[in-house]
């Protein structure tokens, strides 16, 4: 719009009157922005949320491919030291166990070494809702927590106790005062594949019988049991079983 306006002197001069945006107009342009930005960031969230839960998942089974592998080292090292021995029905019991004169009346293979799989609720009295195995042998790994004790011997000519279990409870690995918290959301309750290995001077396989007795599982069920757990460590997390079939 083009409009000529009079000054006070008596000359002319020109102004210029252009049209403004209105309330609602400003008002609806507020609001589709609003609307694309809310949009926009609902997009990225989802993305990142996607993103977040695909690393997660990725470094899970990252975490078991490499727990596996460790449980396949392992157990291409474990040995066992058979040998046959004779059996007395009369006594019930090897003859080697009880009196030199107890007649033989069959023979059963035997060893000094174990080498145990079985479900973990049989084993290790787990009562939580999982239907898991556990696994036990001995093998040539070396672990030592005072290499000086034993001599100047080579690492590998030590034996060592070593299985798997899976556990369900809180994170040992957190803070005392985080897991003495009574807060749920720090508290991490989750399974775990977990990993037994017993040094070579604390190993006690030797010190019970060879046989399927519950006192033959004690050399690790006993030290499995404690609630410090001194010879465990956690393998892999979020396993919820663990199944082997020999």
């Amino acid at each position: 719009m083009r409009m000529v306006k009079r000054n006070q002197n008596g000359s002319f001069k020109r102004a210029w009157r252009g049209r403004a945006f209105t309330l609602i107009e400003v008002l609806v342009a507020t609001s589709i922005l609003m609307l694309l930005m809310l949009m926009i960031f609902s997009i990225v969230g989802s993305t990142g949320k996607l993103w977040k839960e695909t690393e997660n998942k990725v470094g899970t089974f990252k975490e078991v491919r490499a727990a596996l592998e460790t449980i396949n080292r392992r157990l291409s090292q474990a040995t066992l030291n058979a040998y046959y021995d004779a059996y007395s029905y009369d006594e019930k019991q090897f003859c080697t166990s009880v009196t030199p004169t107890a007649v033989p009346q069959t023979y059963f293979r035997r060893s000094d070494l174990h080498f145990i799989s079985g479900r973990s609720s049989d084993l290790l009295h787990q009562t939580f809702p999982s239907p898991t195995h556990c696994l036990f042998f001995q093998a040539y790994l070396g672990f030592t927590e005072n290499p000086s004790e034993l001599g100047s011997g080579e690492l590998n000519a030590y034996l060592n106790s070593c299985g798997y279990y899976i556990e369900y409870g809180k994170d040992s690995s957190l803070p005392l005062f985080l897991q003495k918290s009574t807060k749920a959301s720090l508290q991490r309750y989750r399974y775990r594949l977990m990993e037994f290995l017993e040094p070579t001077e604390k190993m006690s396989v030797y010190e019970t019988p060879a046989d399927s007795s519950p006192m033959a599982q004690r050399w690790f069920s006993n030290k499995i049991s404690n609630t410090s757990h001194p010879y465990s460590r956690v393998l892999a997390e979020n396993v919820i079983a663990f199944i082997v079939f020999p």
